[in-house]
């Protein structure tokens, strides 16, 4: 099933045409690891969505973004958001260290790797990455946890507003 999104410019986007809208020298890395991550991780649904100001490949996994590819002005980046919740959920000894010391070339920042070109994101180590994070609890059982509480505090919220508005109409 190919899911499209409605993107910056109003028009509905498909992978495909993401991934033709890249400059050249970008278009067989994005799509190498995209088709790695889809063939790595098949929990997670791809769309074209808008995030940071910019339209990208997004891998969701239910209502959670647990991926992304993106393409700037001065690189590329795999977003991760597994790798993000890490270092916080393992005391330290997350996926970013460990890939760090793999990907030596990328930069990397808290939830992201930022590279140039292929040398810099060899598919092998892309390929471990995303294999080991599938293998992650996603979304985490404590973030769902909180995220069931907020709504109900919202729906609550939202129910005892309703008579107070109500009360004031009926003056």
């Amino acid at each position: 099933m190919m899911l499209m999104t409605y993107g910056f410019h109003g028009f509905a986007m498909t992978p495909k045409e993401y991934i033709d809208s890249l400059p050249e020298d970008r278009k067989e890395v994005i799509s190498k690891l995209r088709l790695l991550i889809l063939k790595s991780d098949p929990l997670v649904k791809e769309v074209v969505a808008g995030m940071m100001g910019r339209e990208m490949l997004v891998y969701m996994q239910g209502d959670f973004m647990k991926y992304a590819l993106s393409s700037v002005k001065d690189h590329m980046s795999f977003h991760s958001m597994v790798m993000y919740g890490s270092s916080i959920r393992f005391g330290g000894s997350g996926l970013r260290e460990k890939f760090e010391k793999l990907l030596p070339k990328a930069k990397f920042q808290k939830g992201c790797i930022n590279f140039k070109n292929a040398l810099q994101m060899p598919l092998d180590i892309a390929e471990k990455f995303v294999k080991e994070m599938a293998t992650v609890e996603y979304p985490p059982a404590e973030y769902k946890d909180r995220m069931e509480k907020s709504v109900a505090r919202l729906k609550a919220k939202q129910g005892k507003a309703k008579p107070k508005a109500k009360a004031a109409k009926a003056k």
